[in-house]
C-alpha cells in the first residue's frame, strides 16, 4: 500500500498508510482505557496520532513509525489519525 503524506490526510479517509517521526507524546487518559496523543511529522506536515492501550508503548519520541490501516477523524476541529493495527517502527 502506498504511503500517504500527512498534508494529504483528510477527515473521513480510511485504510491509509502513514509514515512519520514522533516529535511529542503525552498520556492523556489512564482509565478506563489508556490513551496517549502523539504528534507525528513528515516532510509535508504534522498530525496528532491517537495511541490506545498497547499502542502507547509502541511509539516513542524520536521513533520513525509506520501506521497501517489508519483512519482520520476530526476532534475539537482538528484532524487526528488513529488505527486498530499495531504501530511499526521503521
Amino acid at each position: 500500500m502506498p504511503v500517504t503524506k500527512i498534508k494529504d490526510l483528510r477527515p473521513g479517509m480510511r485504510h491509509v498508510e502513514v509514515e512519520g517521526r514522533v516529535v511529542h507524546k503525552e498520556i492523556v487518559a489512564r482509565s478506563p482505557k489508556l490513551l496517549a496523543k502523539a504528534l507525528i511529522r513528515d516532510d509535508t506536515g504534522e498530525i496528532t496520532l491517537n495511541l490506545w492501550r498497547d499502542q502507547v508503548n509502541q511509539a516513542n519520541v524520536g521513533d520513525i513509525i509506520r501506521i497501517s490501516d489508519g483512519f482520520v477523524k476530526t476532534w475539537n476541529k482538528k484532524s487526528e489519525l488513529s488505527t486498530w493495527a499495531d504501530i511499526k517502527k521503521e
